[in-house]
């Protein structure tokens, strides 16, 4: 991984007649130069596998180990080519572009498609920005990592408009955010219809008994 790396060996065929102690692992710095250092503090006889911790991201290293007895160490076993320390998996692609589900005065509920690529890795969550369209600034919303393709925001200020992205999170780290949602307003999904009738404010209107009255709305 970005910052530890596990070795695995066989035992040597030929212990010089005497019983392995234990095992020697060293490493040495390839990207920055260096000399062969210790790698793991101490490695049990009977392993065949250890875990070098506590590595720099992004730098190639040789690791070496070496079979110990009481007459001293075997010859060294070399990896066979620098191993750089970094993440086996890629961060994941973008999520689809949120859209509105519901929304009202005081909440608004939105969802999207997860990415299409995971990375190698399984989404762990998603990260919710939002926008208000008077700023440029984008704020996250969610405490939490959210779990699942949607999220209601009920930290919204009646009337106003947002827009909203999402980021993708797996082992890797996070994704580039979605496409911006198109804004979505913070009032009633659906309203009582309006009658605008300042028009009639103090005229008549006479109707002759029984016949319809029309009204454009």
């Amino acid at each position: 991984s970005k910052d530890h790396v596990k070795l695995s060996w066989r035992p040597p065929k030929d212990t010089g007649g005497s019983d392995i102690t234990g095992y020697v692992i060293e490493k040495r710095d390839k990207t920055h130069g260096g000399q062969w250092v210790p790698a793991v503090s101490f490695v049990p006889p009977t392993a065949t596998e250890a875990t070098v911790p506590k590595l720099i991201e992004g730098t190639a290293y040789e690791f070496r180990v070496m079979a110990e007895n009481a007459q001293g160490l075997s010859e060294p076993l070399t990896t066979t080519r620098p191993v750089v320390a970094k993440s086996p998996y890629g961060t994941p692609g973008k999520p689809g572009q949120p859209e509105a589900v519901d929304h009202d005065r005081d909440f608004i509920k939105i969802k999207w498609e997860p990415p299409r690529n995971d990375g190698g890795s399984p989404i762990t969550g998603y990260d919710i920005e939002r926008r208000d369209t008077k700023s440029n600034r984008w704020v996250r919303v969610n405490k939490e990592p959210v779990r699942t393709p949607e999220y209601t925001d009920k930290d919204v200020t009646d009337g106003h408009q947002y827009e909203y992205r999402v980021v993708a999170k797996n082992a890797a780290g996070p994704s580039e955010p979605s496409m911006a949602s198109k804004p979505i307003a913070a009032k009633p999904m659906k309203e009582k219809p309006k009658l605008h009738l300042d028009g009639l404010y103090g005229k008549g209107i006479r109707v002759r008994a029984g016949d319809p009255l029309n009204i454009n709305i």
